[in-house]
């Protein structure tokens, strides 16, 4: 299921009714995820497997984190540099959890931030996020991101800590 749901930012798919659609009229695509070609599953159960296996208790969070040890182990990575800035993310309007926020005087969204730590070393790659609802503030939020990277990946020395403004 969840080498299924990694064709939708490859571009395989570009929703979870789509997805299906396409497991089930390309053998190819079937076959990479692990599924028998005609036995693929349906829109709906992709939606009850990010609700009821990923979100719960925080699992996709610690997948994150499992694929970000890799990479620095991969790459002998023990000594890092970090950038830190947040951006948007639009919701969709019938989003009950959303809320009305701003990044300008100007510029109203309705949606989430979502907090990114990145290593900005050779190849720029996230290490630690966090969304919150758009009408928070990010500033207060940082700290937290900051304690979710220490947290699993307490070896990881930081030589420096930047926060990126645009």
């Amino acid at each position: 299921m969840l080498k299924a749901l990694l064709l939708i930012p490859l571009r395989e798919a570009y929703s979870l009714r789509n997805l299906a659609k396409a497991l089930k009229e390309k053998p190819r695509l079937a076959y990479l995820c692990g599924f028998s070609f005609h036995e693929t599953p349906a829109h709906n159960t992709f939606s009850l497997f990010i609700e009821n296996e990923l979100l719960k208790d925080d699992k996709i969070l610690r997948i994150f984190h499992i694929l970000v040890a890799q990479i620095f182990a991969l790459a002998k990575i023990h000594n890092i540099e970090i950038g830190i800035d947040g951006t948007h993310l639009q919701a969709q309007p019938h989003d009950l959890e959303a809320q009305w926020g701003f990044k300008t005087k100007t510029f109203y969204f309705f949606g989430y931030k979502v907090l990114l730590l990145v290593s900005v070393d050779a190849s720029p790659f996230p290490i630690a996020v966090e969304v919150v609802l758009s009408n928070e503030s990010e500033t207060p939020q940082f700290p937290k991101t900051i304690a979710q990277f220490r947290q699993f990946h307490p070896d990881m020395k930081c030589k420096r800590l930047k926060f990126v403004t645009y």
